[in-house]
């Protein structure tokens, strides 16, 4: 590493106090993800001054030392301080961390330890992604849910931060079009992009792999899902964009004329199960399936009063998927299902003729 960028580093390191680091590691996440992050962080920062007495210009070397059992009891903090019952939003607050650890490292405060253990696969029982999974997933206080089940408000927001965060550092690396050394930061992208997709539409992965790119209009930012043109987000269609470019340049690479939206790093077409997928939401919301997020957007659109055959024709889910939605709803609405009906009915012209 050449002498200048070490000095310049160094004055760096030695003009910013520890808040600084949190001020700046925050520029560092996308708008759009920033919220979500932010008050995570502050409340590592508040674990630092009030329970270790870390001194704000006087930080680095503490941070340096420090090792999993500390941020697990940071996590403790957070989770109590917080009154913290879900899951998802201790495992964001561990992925937050995780990734404060890493910025801190480009700055020259370096915890090798750390850094070690959050290179480690995910499966490795040294991992730090294993152990805080592994904590989190029996800690008494924080609520398991089902797989099955509708994910909540709240993890919907930290998938999408999540999912934003992602995009934009294989965007700000633009390193990803070299596919051949770079494909497992492709397929970040591209499975966050899906999963965004998913939780927009509601639409079954199963539809998504069989969708041919021609289907996305980038003049008037629409895509057609069995045969519904809808209008997609202007964030997501930013990103959607930049995604076709690098599989452009796949496909001309390649030779390949495929027909898909969604393609492997190689060109191929998407399989038929979803391990690429339920991988990276496992990592983003600590559970694997997609029918949570499913669930959650027909609960969306029933709410917004979208009615049944509209919803299962776009979506193509069954019968089964959408009674358990309506009925979600309907206990949610604290009303049942026959009082719904009867508001309904009431509001009708001819009632008051009759």
């Amino acid at each position: 590493m050449p002498l200048d960028y070490n000095k310049g580093i160094e004055k760096v390191r030695e003009a910013m106090g520890l808040k600084a680091t949190i001020q700046n590691f925050l520029e560092t996440i996308s708008i759009s993800s920033r919220e979500a992050y932010r008050n995570k962080i502050n409340a590592f920062y508040k674990f630092l001054i009030s329970e270790k007495a870390i001194v704000d210009t006087q930080f680095d070397s503490y941070l340096e030392g420090m090792d999993v059992e500390d941020i697990i009891e940071s996590l403790n903090y957070y989770i109590f301080c917080n009154d913290i019952n879900s899951q998802t939003m201790a495992l964001h607050y561990a992925s937050v961390i995780k990734r404060y650890f890493s910025f801190l490292f480009t700055l020259g405060i370096q915890n090798n330890t750390l850094i070690q253990a959050f290179g480690l696969p995910q499966d490795n029982e040294r991992s730090y992604q294993y152990i805080m999974r592994e904590i989190i997933s029996n800690h008494p206080k924080l609520e398991r849910r089902d797989q099955k089940e509708e994910i909540t408000w709240e993890e919907a927001v930290v998938l999408i931060a999540e999912c934003d965060q992602r995009i934009k550092e294989v965007m700000d690396e633009n390193n990803v079009l070299d596919y051949r050394v770079y494909a497992s930061k492709y397929n970040d992208l591209m499975s966050s992009i899906i999963l965004k997709l998913i939780l927009f539409t509601g639409i079954p992965y199963r539809i998504l792999r069989e969708i041919n790119v021609d289907r996305v209009n980038t003049v008037h930012n629409t895509i057609t899902i069995n045969e519904f043109c809808i209008h997609i987000p202007n964030n997501l269609c930013e990103q959607l964009n930049y995604y076709l470019g690098i599989r452009r340049a796949i496909m001309e690479e390649r030779f390949d004329t495929s027909p898909y939206l969604f393609v492997y790093a190689d060109g191929k077409q998407l399989r038929k199960n979803t391990d690429a997928i339920a991988t990276t939401l496992r990592e983003y919301l600590g559970r694997s399936d997609l029918t949570g997020i499913i669930k959650f957007t027909i609960m969306q659109m029933i709410k917004k009063g979208i009615n049944q055959s509209i919803i299962q024709n776009f979506n193509n889910v069954g019968a089964a998927i959408y009674h358990d939605c309506q009925q979600k709803v309907n206990q949610q609405r604290n009303t049942s299902i026959s009082r719904y009906l009867d508001s309904k009915l009431r509001s009708m012209d001819v009632f008051d003729l009759l």
